[in-house]
Order: C-alpha cells, then sequence, then structure tokens
C-alpha cells in the first residue's frame, strides 16, 4: 500500500527545485560560486552522457569524459580557425563527438556481456589519454592550449570565461535536457527505450532493433558530452591532455550512482552532492583520488540505488517497480511494452 502518495515525486521535486535553484544563483551568489558553480555544470554532462547510455543502452561507459575532453579541442579548433559564434561553436563540436561516438558505439554495443563493454570502454579511454600525449603538436600536451579568440553570441560581442551569458548557456541546455527525460519517460517512446536498456532479449523477440537503438544512445551520449566539453572550453578557455584522463569518467560514474542511476534527476543530484565535497576535501586531504573510489564503493554498498532509492525508501512506494521508477526492474514489471508495436 501507498502511504505517502505525494512523496512518490519527491525526487523529482528535488530535482525541480534544484534547477531553480541554479537559476537563480548568479543574481544572489558571489563570482567565485558562479565560477565553481559553471564548471560543475560543464562537468555534469559527462554524467548525463553516462547515465544516458546506462540506462537506455545498457552500457556503463567509462570513456565518456574521452569524448568531453574530444569536445573541448573541437571547440578549441573551431573557435579558432571556423567560426567564432559562441553556438556554432558548441553544436559543431557535439557533432563530432556524436560521429565519433558511433564507431566507438559499434565496437562496444557488439561486445558480448556487460563487464565486456566496460573493460572496452576502460580501454578507449586509456587509448585516447595515450593518443593524446603523443600529439602534443595538436594537443599541447600536459601543458595544453589557451584560446585568445574573440568570440560572439547570436551575433553581439562575448568574452571567453565565466559570465551571465556563458553561464546560462551552460544551465539552459542541461535543464531542458533533464525536463524532457522527465516528460518522456512515460510516453510509449520513453517505455520502450527503457525497456531496450533493461531487457534487449524480451525487445528483441517484440521486434524492436535493439543493437541500432543501443548505438544511436551511444551516439547520443558521446554528444552530450562533447557539448559539455565545449562548454568548459568556453568557460575556461584552456585545454590540456588531462581532460582524457579515466578518472573524469569514473567521477561521472561517482556522480550518477551517488544521485541515482535511472532516473531523470540522479545524475544532477549526484554532481551537486559529491562536487562541492570533494572540492573542499582537496584542501584538507592530499590524497582525493582516494576518497573518491571510497565513495564509490560505499555508495555501492549502501545505497545501491543512490539518493533517489533513499527517498523512495522514505516515501515507502508500495512494492510494484512499476510504479516505484526502479529502472532496474521497470520492463520486466511493466507490461505497457507488449501492448507496443516495433513502428511505435
Amino acid at each position: 500500500m501507498r502511504k505517502h502518495p505525494l512523496l512518490g515525486h519527491l525526487g523529482t521535486g528535488v530535482g525541480i527545485l534544484l534547477l531553480g535553484v541554479l537559476a537563480l544563483l548568479p543574481a544572489v551568489s558571489s563570482r567565485y560560486a558562479i565560477f565553481v558553480t559553471a564548471q560543475m555544470l560543464a562537468f555534469l554532462y559527462i554524467a548525463l552522457a553516462l547515465e544516458m547510455s546506462h540506462s537506455f543502452g545498457r552500457v556503463l561507459s567509462f570513456c565518456t569524459g574521452s569524448f568531453f575532453a574530444l569536445g573541448a579541442y573541437c571547440a578549441f579548433y573551431l573557435c579558432q580557425y571556423v567560426t567564432s559564434e559562441l553556438i556554432l561553436v558548441l553544436l559543431g563540436s557535439a557533432l563530432v563527438c556524436s560521429a565519433a561516438g558511433m564507431p566507438t558505439a559499434v565496437l562496444v554495443v557488439r561486445m558480448k556481456g556487460i563487464h565486456s563493454a566496460v573493460v572496452g570502454t576502460l580501454a578507449i579511454g586509456a587509448i585516447s589519454l595515450l593518443l593524446a600525449n603523443s600529439l602534443t603538436n595538436y594537443t599541447g600536451g600536459e601543458d595544453g592550449l589557451t584560446l585568445r579568440h574573440k568570440v560572439s553570441l547570436f551575433g553581439a560581442p562575448a568574452s571567453i570565461g565565466v559570465s551571465i551569458e556563458t553561464y546560462y548557456l551552460v544551465l539552459v541546455p542541461a535543464a531542458l535536457y533533464l525536463l524532457a527525460y522527465l516528460l518522456l519517460r512515460a510516453t510509449p517512446f520513453g517505455i520502450v527505450m527503457r525497456a531496450v536498456g533493461e531487457n534487449g532479449i524480451r525487445s528483441s523477440q517484440l521486434g524492436f532493433n535493439v543493437e541500432l537503438r543501443r548505438i544511436v544512445v551511444f551516439a547520443v551520449s558521446a554528444a552530450i558530452s562533447g557539448f559539455g566539453g565545449a562548454a568548459y572550453c568556453m568557460l575556461i578557455g584552456h585545454v590540456s591532455t588531462a581532460l582524457f584522463d579515466p578518472l573524469l569518467s569514473l567521477n561521472a560514474v561517482l556522480w550518477a550512482t551517488v544521485g541515482g542511476l535511472g532516473s531523470p534527476f540522479g545524475a544532477l543530484i549526484g554532481i551537486i552532492v559529491i562536487y562541492p565535497t570533494v572540492e573542499l576535501a582537496s584542501g584538507v586531504i592530499r590524497y582525493v583520488d582516494a576518497l573518491v573510489g571510497a565513495l564509490l564503493i560505499g555508495t555501492a554498498l549502501l545505497f545501491p540505488r543512490g539518493v533517489i532509492g533513499l527517498f523512495d525508501r522514505f516515501a515507502d512506494v508500495g512494492t510494484n517497480p512499476a510504479e516505484s521508477g526502479d529502472a532496474h526492474a521497470s520492463f520486466q514489471a511493466n507490461d505497457d511494452v507488449v501492448a507496443l508495436s516495433p513502428g511505435e
């Protein structure tokens, strides 16, 4: 029995509230807080990409950070040699990352077993780091490259760095994506996509092209991560091969896991909880990477469904996974998928 019907949407309410707080932040906060938050929002795209590839493509990708870095370098070169319009730079970088993600997706999705795909993405992340460090004439190596080119936003003069314009340029697309995720979740399209992610065998038996859908999902997630990398380049004005470090992807796994994989706002809640914590701890603890690993292990053991799972537990929402929003059991419990035809 559902004891607290209003609390069943507590996680969604918290997510929407956090978006509202982030939208109002520039009006009530210091420039330093805006600077840190803007960087956090850029990194949020990595967690969003990872959550998408896991929930809809059944691939826990450890190379999303590589596409983030690729997007940052694409933004640098597009801005230097092609166009100074920020919107075109961001979209162009996302498009390039999507094109790069397609062959990667074909390779990863065709690997047998989830664990093989995880190892495959780890290998791709490591290879991309080695390749970037070897192409120092183009990447600048660990010293990196600094962007000094003039830019514009919708034709008006703009500047590289954190400003009110660039802050909202990073926030608004992420907010639109999260709201679209939330609204599409209960539609036939959303149900099918979750079904493909959760039970590929049953989905293929219903006539859906599981492999193609997962490849497209992975490519779109690469575009999302690349968009975040391009935004990071515009915010910082500097790129280096440090962005290819697989640890960035590991952090994204931490953010999404702590927030709650399979939930629209899980990545947002996770990064808001963890990112400031790690930033503050870095001034006290020397080995912050050990803290990141401990947090990831502790979350996996104690809170397998993350903060969103704690909200559901507090709300005490029945035992039906389809009602509770558990993405890991939604397909098995939701008979609506059976009624869908492959054309829907």
